[in-house]
C-alpha cells in the first residue's frame, strides 16, 4: 500500500488523463503495463517477453486500456453504488460454495479470515509459486484448481 498504490489511485481518480497519455504511444503503454507484468510476477514464473508484448499489443490495437481501468474507480470512490472490495453486495450468496487459490507472490494477498467471511469456502489450494498474474504465470495450476472446483461443485449437485 505504501509503494504501489499510486497507479491504482491514478486509474481511479484520473482515468481519462492516464488513458490519453498511454494511448499516445505504444512505448508509453508498454512501459506502464510491462513494469507491472515484470514486478508483480513471481521470479520463478516470470512471464516471457513475447507474452507481455502480446498483452500490450492487444490493449494497443483494440484501444481498450481506458475501459480496462474503469473498475478501479470503485476502490477509491465514495459512491455506494460502485463495486467495492469487501462490499456486502458483492458477497457470495449464503450457502453457495466457492473456491480460492493462493499464490505466494500475490501483491495483495487476501487474509484467510477475509476469504472465509466472504462465503463458504469448499475448495482452497495454496501454491508454492505464482504472483499477481497467476493465470498467465502458471496456467496449469489455475486450470487444475478450476477443474477440481467444478468437479466438487458438480458432486454437490449444483450443476
Amino acid at each position: 500500500m505504501e509503494t504501489d498504490v499510486a497507479y491504482a489511485m491514478m486509474h481511479a481518480t484520473r482515468p481519462a488523463t492516464i488513458s490519453i497519455v498511454l494511448s499516445s504511444s505504444p512505448i508509453a503503454l508498454l512501459a506502464w503495463m510491462g513494469e507491472k507484468f515484470f514486478t508483480w510476477s513471481d521470479a520463478a514464473t516470470r512471464l516471457e517477453t513475447e507474452t507481455i508484448l502480446a498483452f500490450v499489443s492487444l490493449y494497443w490495437v483494440t484501444r481498450s486500456f481506458a475501459r480496462g481501468i474503469y473498475p478501479y474507480r470503485g476502490d477509491f470512490d465514495t459512491d455506494p453504488e460502485l463495486p467495492k472490495h469487501g462490499g456486502e453486495k458483492w458477497m457470495v450468496p449464503e450457502g453457495m460454495p466457492f473456491g480460492f487459490s493462493e499464490f505466494p507472490c500475490e501483491i495483495q494477498p487476501v487474509p484467510r479470515a477475509w476469504v472465509e467471511r466472504t462465503g463458504r469456502v469448499t475448495c482452497r489450494r495454496s501454491h508454492d509459486r505464482g504472483g499477481h498474474f497467476a493465470a498467465l504465470e502458471c496456467p496449469g495450476d489455475m486450470l487444475t484448481d478450476l477443474e477440481d472446483f467444478v468437479a466438487h461443485f458438480r458432486e454437490m449437485g449444483r450443476i
